[in-house]
């Protein structure tokens, strides 16, 4: 058994955070929508974000965000062993219990906030390309600081939120309202709150780079696993939702991005694109190009929902 077939076989184990309880069933999975967004740039060939950049630095930027969507897509566990360097080969049942739980814990968190932070790795490329307009001072407040976060919540006032996209935020602001741990960081809370710059359409952008924010400096903490108590377990798996509904934030919060982007002469319908047209994939899971009814801008703006056969029933493309 080679050690890739070992690692397969041990993630075969690996129970994912329930999202039953709360994700829309319209929605995809999380992993595919992440893999599915990755495969809409390639399709996109880049053209609408090649009307922005030079072509001979924005290539390497693209190829960079197309490759952090398909690591966040592809991530199975980070697998963390609390027991590897125990006090002493030979553990009483108890401790081996509590070692157990303490390693799915901790993979756990480890592997959702990893995949947080690498899908902020695409979102933080996407900004750094797409030279968006800079952000007017608004009165009264002259201390805003006109960084690419708060430059990005300010072109969002404009565009309109994608579908789920306010049950997602809603659902991720009870998670931070309701986990002491994260409750405790005001500069999350805060994400939340309406400002000249910053509608509801910035919420899950920002709370998305704030709680990134969080393992990212090291001001995170993994609760210790109680051995024998299903309902903590249950609880502490659970706040594992939040990091999950981020990643979504953020990918909603880039479908809305690119289909914001505009010139005089609307580039989506201009020349900027292939010569055989743009092929994507529409909510019924049909390729077509933007010749046959299906603009671009609509099939970004639904990558997120599942796609329907001709019976109304959903499935999974990837």
């Amino acid at each position: 058994m080679s050690f890739s077939e070992l690692i397969y076989d041990g993630y075969s184990f690996y129970k994912k955070t329930s999202l039953e309880q709360y994700d829309c069933t319209d929605l995809r999975d999380l992993e595919n929508h992440l893999w599915y967004m990755s495969k809409m740039l390639t399709d996109l060939n880049c053209t609408a974000l090649g009307y922005f950049i030079p072509s001979s630095e924005g290539r390497p930027e693209v190829d960079r965000i197309i490759q952090w969507l398909e690591m966040a897509a592809s991530l199975r566990i980070a697998h963390i062993d609390m027991s590897d360097h125990a006090p002493g080969p030979y553990l009483c049942k108890g401790m081996s219990e509590y070692y157990a739980s303490d390693s799915e814990l901790t993979s756990a968190y480890a592997t959702e906030y990893t995949r947080l932070l690498y899908t902020w790795c695409a979102v933080e490329r996407l900004l750094d390309v797409l030279q968006l307009p800079p952000m007017p001072t608004f009165d009264g407040w002259k201390k805003v600081k006109k960084d690419r976060w708060n430059n990005a919540t300010c072109h969002l006032l404009r565009v309109p939120v994608v579908d789920h996209y306010d049950c997602t935020a809603r659902h991720l602001r009870q998670h931070v309202q309701n986990d002491p741990g994260l409750a405790a960081a005001p500069q999350l809370l805060q994400a939340f709150e309406v400002m000249p710059w910053r509608s509801v359409a910035g919420f899950l952008l920002l709370a998305g780079n704030r709680l990134r924010n969080m393992p990212a400096h090291g001001d995170l903490s993994i609760p210790t696993p109680v051995v024998g108590d299903e309902r903590i377990k249950i609880k502490q798996h659970l706040a594992l939702h939040a990091p999950r509904l981020a990643v979504r934030g953020l990918l909603m919060s880039m479908q809305m991005l690119l289909t914001s982007l505009e010139s005089p002469d609307d580039y989506w319908t201009g020349n900027f694109g292939p010569e055989d047209g743009w092929w994507m994939r529409d909510v019924e899971g049909v390729w077509k190009g933007s010749g046959d009814d299906m603009h671009p801008k609509y099939a970004i703006s639904v990558a997120h929902l599942r796609p329907v056969d001709a019976y109304g029933v959903s499935y999974d493309d990837y």
